[in-house]
């Protein structure tokens, strides 16, 4: 079926999915790099080992590497076609596993500091020559916005044609540009050519928002009219030019059989793409050889070069490149090449200064090179899945549920009070009042104070009144009872009988001697009242009636968190009393005062990956300190004074330091072996590999250069929290609690978006960043049951799946915010909400930021920095079949983002925040705003419901199909249609 795709495809047609030329371009974009490198550098490249890149360069176009080739920045994915998703080329550059299931085996990035650290220098170069291939290929336009181009795309085959008349403009352009890590050259040139450039299929693209047509400015000229997209810089880079048409659609054909007025914007487009390829093929160059040289090699790299996939690729390679020759040999040679006009109209302007000086979307931040290190023996290779796709769901037969009224729970209802027995009492003493503040704390006293938040779309105010007793105070009243025993002479009551209808009166025998009179002396009791005030409560009984003389029951005080007890208001200081010997009514009340702040180090540890980072990658352990105060602090690590991170008494030896200071509130990271520990995050402190951390548990101290112990976290008899089958971090919540304490730490609750193992993976950890909140939402849930929570908020949403079996919670108050355009929740198992109306769940843009705290209104994702939210930020949520949704209490906007429902590029795309198929779902107590199109949709015989809820701003509120049953009241309209 795959060989089936590719040639049906017309891939090996007039350009195979390529980026440019094999032949022409690729390898002289290499000798123009080596070119601008060693007129900075010595020593320089020789012919020989330009020449090894070159062949490199050319060897990676090699069917059906290609496939591999196309890096989308916006989106952070590689090639879609024949419905599966390739790896994009800046992870396949560094992933020697996924390259042995191709023709020509593994020619990563790891791979050829392998062949140079043993000396092999022909296969170092030739190899390296295969990732500098991969970078000029992020400077196509096509490779980077998701274009696989089956029949050609016109701006490579200009470059092929045209590049004898292109050179001189391109070297006078070229500078070197420095690269410190080959993920940061990739995202440097794949997000200039992205964010600049159109391709021809994606002029109409809705998954970029840069260039932005509106921004595209036309200018009438003498010969017609010129367009020109004015970039962040100020700088105009030619779109189209016409003389017959302003319809700059219309024009913009980048096609070489049209005019050569199109030849002129190709050429533009050349002038500033180039370039770029060069400076960055130039700069990955001497990151390289930078890397080889000063670091010893010590990745895993796999000792097999290719597998039976690979080879099986092979052959698909010879067949490939068999048709193509068929198919050139058919369709003759029919490019033209560019006008002398054309070059020397753009040259003029070439000569005084570049079209486009930079970029409009700025480069990713420099991260940390990935180098990695010899290991004695190369594990067994992982299974690494390459494609994503996702089956088509069949429908079953449709699913009908019964209205049923709502259900309604009545109030519970005190019981009548049991009147007291009546007693024969002697007259009361004057009685003793206790105001109610003296017994019982206030609320006042009592209640904590915490933060709400307010949200403008959904101002719901609830107001719960209490009424009071009558009275204002409580009256209590000590009183003697005497109880006199006597003897008397008892007539019982008349018991009639229905007996011959006789009544027989029944008198006792009275006694014949004198009574005597039996006295008692009167008992007093007391009544003891125990209360606390704020900040602590009180255990055992808080009210006793005691007889005089006799002892009450003991009480405790008991603070709450942050208090401590300091004494009963009697000056009583002991916690727990019993008091004795009881002559008087007694009220006191427990004090407490609020704990002063703990003493907290400067510096903490902060985070400890005890467990490494994945199956594979169990010895890639890590820390991480943070910085407690406003003030940045230095630490020396090397000399007789010096700061040391110890295990279990050894201090950890340093391999490399980048940094050695800690700024404030900031972070420090150690990572094990190399900076390929934890990719895409600059380590501060890379230790030696022989530093290990037993999984059963260790003691760790930070010592200041004083001999000081700053921070120890004892977990000597087993890490409290952490590892398991994630590879989870234990992650310190509590910088004032003690470090050897449990509760001072958590499990990791997710990974980060930035954070990559060495393998590509996710990190379950934080490294760099806070430890609650920023959890990325992004692949399959592993968890049968999650829960997402306020705590833990704003989470970061990608493409999350909830898969069939498994279940999402969100709780009261969970915010999620999308990181990009594609953000989407697509369930197959169970989505539910367990929000209030008081504390809904939220859904949102990643640059929202109507909220109440910073936190919350952090800016997300890869939105324009300066922009605000709007419809159709993200796409929303996709119910598959069999899967149920109980969507409560929830706050959606901004979503509606278009997307093809069943992946298919050349089907209709949909605006549809809530997309129901096949599945049973509930839409009660919510509020979608700014939604796109439609805000619901249920289709293939799905069960829908949507009670009490509002819709605000948009086209179409809900469509329901013919085969799908619906309940639908109680709802409002605002600015929208209802639909239904």
């Amino acid at each position: 079926m795959f060989l089936f795709g590719i040639f049906g495809s017309d891939i090996f047609g007039p350009e195979p999915a390529l980026g440019y030329d094999s032949n022409i371009a690729h390898p002289n974009i290499v000798e123009l790099a080596a070119q601008v490198y060693n007129a900075k550098f010595n020593p320089d490249l020789t012919a020989e080992q330009i020449g090894w890149m070159k062949q490199g360069a050319i060897e990676e176009d090699t069917p059906t590497r290609w496939l591999n080739h196309f890096y989308d920045p916006i989106n952070d994915r590689g090639l879609l076609f024949n419905n599966i998703r390739y790896q994009s080329s800046k992870k396949w550059a560094q992933d020697p596993f996924n390259q042995q299931n191709f023709s020509m085996g593994d020619n990563s990035w790891q791979k050829a500091f392998l062949y140079y650290y043993k000396a092999n220098e022909k296969d170092a170069f030739i190899t390296l020559g295969h990732t500098l291939h991969l970078i000029a290929d992020a400077s196509v336009p096509a490779h980077t916005r998701d274009d696989p181009h089956p029949t050609g795309d016109s701006y490579e085959q200009f470059v092929k044609t045209n590049w004898d008349k292109l050179v001189p403009d391109i070297k006078k352009l070229s500078q070197f540009q420095k690269v410190d890590s080959l993920e940061g050259a990739f995202d440097s040139v794949a997000k200039f050519s992205n964010g600049n450039f159109f391709s021809a299929d994606t002029i109409e693209s809705k998954n970029y928002d840069y260039p932005i047509k509106g921004d595209i400015k036309e200018i009438e000229t003498d010969a017609g009219f010129d367009a020109y997209y004015k970039n962040k810089n100020g700088d105009n880079l030619l779109v189209w030019k016409s003389s017959r048409s302003k319809n700059w659609k219309d024009n913009f054909v980048l096609d070489t059989k049209q005019a050569p007025l199109n030849n002129t914007i190709l050429t533009s487009y050349s002038q500033n793409l180039l370039p770029k390829a060069v400076g960055y093929t130039a700069g990955v160059i001497r990151l390289f050889i930078e890397q080889a040289e000063d670091q010893t090699v010590h990745d895993k790299v796999p000792l097999i070069y290719i597998n039976p996939k690979g080879v099986w690729d092979t052959v698909v390679a010879g067949l490939i490149n068999k048709a193509g020759d068929i198919w050139n040999k058919i369709k003759g040679n029919t490019a033209e090449s560019v006008s002398a006009e054309a070059v020397s109209e753009l040259s003029a302007a070439v000569n005084s200064e570049p079209i486009l000086s930079a970029p409009i979307i700025e480069p990713a931040p420099a991260v940390v090179p990935s180098v990695p290190a010899p290991v004695s023996s190369p594990p067994t290779p992982p299974i690494i899945p390459i494609v994503t796709s996702e089956p088509d769901s069949t429908p079953t037969s449709p699913l009908v549920l019964p209205v049923q009224p709502p259900l309604i729970i009545p109030s519970p209802v005190a019981p009548a009070p049991t009147p007291a027995l009546p007693l024969a009492v002697a007259p009361p003493p004057a009685p003793v009042i206790y105001h109610v503040d003296e017994i019982i704390s206030s609320a006042d006293d009592t209640t904590i104070a915490t933060s709400s938040t307010t949200t403008t779309e959904t101002s719901t105010t609830t107001t719960t009144s209490s009424t009071p007793a009558d009275d204002d105070s409580i009256t209590t009243t000590t009183t003697t009872i005497t109880t006199t025993t006597e003897t008397t002479t008892t007539t019982p009551l008349e018991s009639e009988e229905e007996d011959d209808g006789d009544v027989t009166t029944t008198t006792p025998e009275t006694p014949t001697t004198t009574p005597e009179t039996a006295t008692t002396t009167p008992t007093t009791t007391y009544i003891l009242i125990y209360s606390s005030g704020a900040g602590g409560s009180i255990t055992g009984s808080s009210t006793q009636v005691i007889d005089e003389g006799s002892s009450g029951e003991s009480v405790t005080a008991t603070p709450e968190f942050g208090y401590h007890f300091v004494n009963w208001s009697d000056n009583v200081t002991s916690t727990s009393r019993t008091d004795i010997n009881v002559v008087a009514d007694l009220s006191v009340s427990a004090v407490f005062e609020v704990d002063p702040p703990v003493p907290v180090a400067e510096i903490v540890i902060n985070e400890i990956a005890w467990a490494g980072t994945d199956s594979g990658h169990a010895n890639n352990e890590w820390f991480e300190l943070y910085n407690t105060t406003d003030a940045t602090i230095a630490m020396n690590w090397s000399g007789s004074n010096s700061w040391h991170l110890r295990v279990n008494g050894v201090n950890l030896s340093a391999q490399k330091i980048n940094n050695s200071v800690i700024a404030p509130h900031g972070y420090y990271l150690f990572e094990r072996t190399s900076d390929n520990t934890i990719k895409n995050v600059t380590a501060d402190f890379i230790y030696v590999s022989n530093s290990d951390i037993s999984d059963s548990g260790a003691k760790i101290e930070l010592i200041d250069s004083a001999g000081n112990v700053v921070d120890s976290v004892d977990a000597s008899g087993g890490w409290f929290v952490g590892g398991g089958s994630e590879f989870r971090s234990m992650e310190r919540i509590d910088e004032y609690g003690a470090s050897s304490v449990a509760s001072t730490w958590q499990s990791n609750q997710g990974p980060r978006f930035t954070p990559r193992t060495y393998g590509g993976s996710m990190v379950y950890g934080s490294p760099r960043d806070n430890n609650i909140g920023t959890i990325a939402l992004i692949g399959n849930q592993l968890e049968n049951e999650l829960t997402l929570t306020a705590a833990n908020s704003p989470y970061l949403l990608s493409a999350y799946t909830i898969p069939a079996g498994k279940k999402l919670i969100i709780g009261p108050g969970a915010v999620l915010k999308s990181y990009n355009n594609d953000s989407s929740i697509t369930v197959l198992g169970t989505l539910e909400m367990t929000a209030t109306a008081d504390n809904p769940a939220i859904f949102t843009s990643g640059r929202d930021q109507s909220f109440s705290t910073d936190e919350l209104n952090k800016f997300i994702g890869t939105y324009s920095i300066d922009s605000t939210s709007q419809a159709k930020d993200w796409q929303g949520m996709r119910f598959k079949s069999g899967s149920t949704g109980v969507i409560n209490n929830a706050i959606i906007r901004y979503a509606g983002n278009n997307y093809y429902p069943n992946g298919y590029i050349y089907t209709l795309s949909v605006s549809e925040a809530i997309r129901v198929e096949t599945a049973t779902v509930s839409v009660t107590n919510s509020t979608l705003s700014n939604d796109g199109m439609t805000f619901i949709r249920a289709l293939d015989n799905s069960a829908l419901t949507v009670q009490n809820s509002i819709f605000n701003t948009g086209t179409t509120a809900i469509k329901i199909d013919s085969s799908s049953t619906a309940n639908i009241s109680d709802n409002q309209y605002n600015d929208i249609a209802p639909g239904v």
